[in-house]
């Protein structure tokens, strides 16, 4: 069975102030979670922990198995990527493979 686990995490900002210590959790295969806090507490940041985009003051993360991470502007207009972009990162290679074609087609459509 596959899990997620954060084991110690700590992360610093830049200007040097603690923004979480010690964070510990496993979130097995099937399970539903919910991140909730305050705006400026560190949400955003553990995500992105979890994903490996940045590296943690101390700590460790762990998977076994797959999972998928949506990234919180996706679809906005900071970029070009929708929910089908997600899906195809995190699909099996030949659903990707078969799907790429496609949405390089659909984006050329779009921008005529």
């Amino acid at each position: 069975m596959g899990y997620l686990e954060a084991t110690g995490l700590s992360y610093r900002l830049a200007d040097g102030r603690q923004l979480f210590e010690d964070v510990s959790f496993r979130v097995a295969a099937g399970q539903v979670v919910a991140l909730v806090g305050d705006n400026g507490a560190g949400k955003t940041t553990l995500l992105r922990l979890l994903n490996r985009e940045i590296k943690p003051v101390d700590g460790s993360v762990s998977v076994q198995g797959g999972y998928a991470f949506m990234p919180q502007f996706i679809g906005s207009v900071r970029d070009d990527q929708v929910v089908r972009d997600l899906l195809l990162t995190a699909a099996p290679g030949r659903v990707t493979e078969s799907g790429e074609p496609v949405w390089t087609e659909a984006r050329v459509q779009r921008a005529r």
